[in-house]
């Protein structure tokens, strides 16, 4: 027998994230031979019984994968949404549909490097902060900035009674109209940039993440998606 912790064992068969098991899991969704499940406890996929949300987990083993889309702006980054708005599986053949899930998110008006998984393993090392992968970004902001302003911004700001980690800013050009920058970061708060930019007193234009950790765009086209093959995290 091969025990795993219950929300490893959900990830790798594609259900969702440790994160998003353990959710389930807490809201007493997920039952291991018609008990409750807790979390922490460990589990034998091939000999237990595990029932999420009514419906029995069936065995499968998957090869595990990585996509990674160059996301257009105004796509949402879901597996689906109320508003019938489009998401980034609509970007996606159909046989990745089913069994995967973004790793992190851009919101609705950024665009640039997204990766998308069908593991939870993977999912959880490279979203997780505590493994600090870098994500660069270029933004433009819609007025010339100060070398106090990006030292402030390099340091960190306090968001929701937190400091920001620091994090790398190049300036690329400035000038009266509008501001490019560079900015290298080891995590991702909800809307970090846009809301540092904002207690600065900018306004971001254009938001485009370049790279996420290893994987970088290159010369992929806005809307288009590659698989990313002998990938290491």
């Amino acid at each position: 027998m091969v025990y795993q912790r219950i929300n490893k064992a959900l990830s790798y068969q594609g259900v969702c994230s440790r994160r998003k098991a353990e959710l389930l899991i807490r809201d007493k969704k997920v039952l291991v031979n018609g008990m409750i499940a807790s979390v922490g406890m460990k589990v034998d996929p091939e000999k237990d019984v595990i029932v999420i949300s009514g419906k029995e987990l069936k065995q499968r083993k998957l090869r595990p994968k990585v996509l990674l889309i160059n996301k257009p702006k105004f796509i949402i980054t879901s597996c689906s949404d109320n508003h019938g708005r489009k998401t980034i599986f609509d970007l996606l053949p159909y046989k990745y549909q089913k069994g995967y899930y973004p790793i992190g998110r851009l919101d609705y008006q950024s665009r640039g490097a997204l990766l998308i998984t069908n593991d939870g393993d993977i999912c959880y090392k490279l979203s997780h902060p505590k493994f600090e992968h870098k994500k660069t970004y270029i933004v433009k902001l819609d007025k010339e900035i100060e070398n106090d302003s990006l030292n402030i911004w390099r340091s960190g700001v306090d968001l929701d009674g937190r400091k920001t980690h620091s994090c790398t800013v190049k300036l690329i050009s400035n000038d009266y109209q509008q501001t490019v920058l560079k900015i290298v970061m080891k995590e991702g708060r909800n809307r970090q940039i846009r809301r540092i930019a904002k207690y600065l007193g900018f306004r971001v234009l254009d938001l485009k993440r370049i790279s996420f950790g290893n994987f970088s765009l290159g010369n992929l086209n806005e809307g288009d998606w590659r698989t990313i093959n002998n990938f290491s995290i």
